[in-house]
């Protein structure tokens, strides 16, 4: 599980976050149930978005890139430097210009033909894995015990996608959802592609970067690499004779329970690590919390810890990433 502090440091040191604190170099922490503690590294007039490099836990020297606007989700010890009213109030109209909703809906005749698109593609997964997956020929089996992935399983599936010119965006889309999907854009493009595809539905914000969906991020490379990750994965499954898998889920809020959005969803395999998530114990100060197990259909599988390397280097939490699609209730 995640590292957390022992003792936090008490709110009276910080002020909550304003677009007056996003000046490089002041320091503080995310007001996340950890306090990941960091400091404002840059700020893009562009986006209007700013870097947050992480000082402490897992993920040390990393960063997160955050809009503007959510500053308020932050603290800044008390002698933070602040921007001048004429900054702010730039900043201000900038967030305006593009805080701007984006919604698709999913649409089931989209999710056929991406179906079609599927089914096409994974015979040649399925040859491409018997004919050089080390894995495969190593004559090994997805233990859905097992506390981490497979060495060679990540090297069978960095090479599938490497021969598609495909390796630069799995990189891109699972270090960033490992690290905060809420951070960037790139999740946010990915998104979009899969509820433009029929996948999942989209409710959020346009793109804020001008460059969005160009190079490595052009729309057409996006759908071209979910297919191909999507086709690998069930073909990998079937292989071993697997159509669904067992999954569990917990999730503890400050808020009352809501109807979770047809996006993706974290799940893991370990009923262990989903308990610890839920923390259904009396000493809780949570409002809500739930932990669920569900048998889910390979065809809902994104991304998991088997084939993703990414998912493996901290956490261990034997994660799979899922189009949810109502799976469970509540």
């Amino acid at each position: 599980m995640h590292k957390q502090h022992a003792i936090f440091e008490p709110d009276e040191i910080f002020d909550t976050g304003t677009l007056a604190h996003l000046k490089a170099g002041n320091c503080g922490r995310a007001l996340d149930g950890r306090r990941t503690p960091g400091f404002i590294e840059s700020f893009d007039a562009d986006s209007a978005m700013f870097i947050w490099r992480i000082t402490d836990f897992e993920d040390t020297g990393s960063c997160w890139e955050i809009p503007a606007e959510q500053i308020s989700s932050y603290q800044f010890y008390k002698d933070s430097s602040l921007l001048s009213q004429e900054e702010i109030c730039i900043i201000e109209e900038r967030c305006k210009a593009l805080n701007k909703t984006l919604l698709i809906p999913k649409s089931s005749a989209v999710h056929d033909e991406t179906k079609k698109a599927v089914k096409l593609q994974k015979p040649v997964a399925r040859e491409w894995i018997i004919n050089n997956s080390k894995f495969y020929k190593s004559n090994s089996q997805l233990d859905f015990d097992a506390k981490e992935g497979y060495p060679l399983l990540f090297e069978d599936f960095e090479q599938y996608l490497r021969e598609r010119g495909l390796y630069e965006i799995e990189k891109h889309i699972a270090e960033q959802y490992v690290l905060n999907p809420y951070s960037g854009e790139w999740i946010k493009y990915i998104k979009i592609v899969m509820a433009e595809m029929g996948l999942i539905s989209y409710d959020g914000t346009i793109p804020r970067k001008s460059d969005a969906f160009t190079g490595l991020s052009d729309k057409t490379l996006l759908r071209e690499y979910v297919i191909s990750r999507l086709a690998f994965i069930q073909a990998m499954f079937n292989l071993n004779g697997i159509c669904e898998v067992p999954l569990f889920r917990g999730m503890s809020s400050d808020i009352d329970l809501y109807d979770t959005p047809h996006t993706l969803v974290s799940t893991t395999f370990s009923a262990e690590t989903a308990s610890a998530f839920a923390g259904l114990n009396q000493e809780s100060t949570s409002r809500s919390a739930y932990l669920v197990k569900f048998s889910c259909p390979v065809e809902s599988l994104f991304m998991t810890f088997f084939e993703t390397k990414e998912l493996n280097r901290q956490y261990k939490e034997q994660e799979a990433v899922i189009f949810f699609d109502g799976q469970f209730k509540l």
